[in-house]
């Protein structure tokens, strides 16, 4: 979290890569978060991975969190509401308010799936 040592993760986009109906999720904290996504189990997602899982059309239940130590914490609990032809993207990031302590958050971001241009036809 210095602005002197930056870290980068880099996220395939291609076209089979990613695909519409499929959420990823991206841990960028320093701690292993856990997920629940509708009736699938938990499942925990260590720093710095990310994993790729399939999403229905429509609302499906989520729960997000993460481990602070042996305890796990929730960071967010709702719906997360899908349209054909969608993707969804779920980062993981810490941050740090002055006079606060450390809090990890979550970002959703539905899109859809963009198009590629097609190539010239050759003559």
């Amino acid at each position: 979290m210095l602005w002197n040592n930056p870290r980068m993760l880099l996220l395939d986009d291609g076209p089979q890569s990613f695909k519409p109906g499929e959420i990823r999720f991206v841990n960028i904290t320093d701690k292993a978060v856990l997920v629940k996504l509708g009736k699938a189990g938990t499942f925990k997602l260590s720093p710095g991975k990310t994993i790729t899982k399939s999403i229905q059309v429509g609302a499906t239940p989520a729960l997000l969190g993460y481990m602070n130590g042996k305890t796990p914490t929730s960071i967010w609990e709702n719906e997360i509401k899908v349209l054909s032809n969608q993707r969804v993207q779920c980062f993981f990031y810490k941050v740090r308010k002055p006079n606060q302590r450390e809090e990890i958050l979550s970002k959703i971001v539905q899109e859809l799936v963009p198009q590629l241009p097609k190539p010239p036809k050759s003559e």
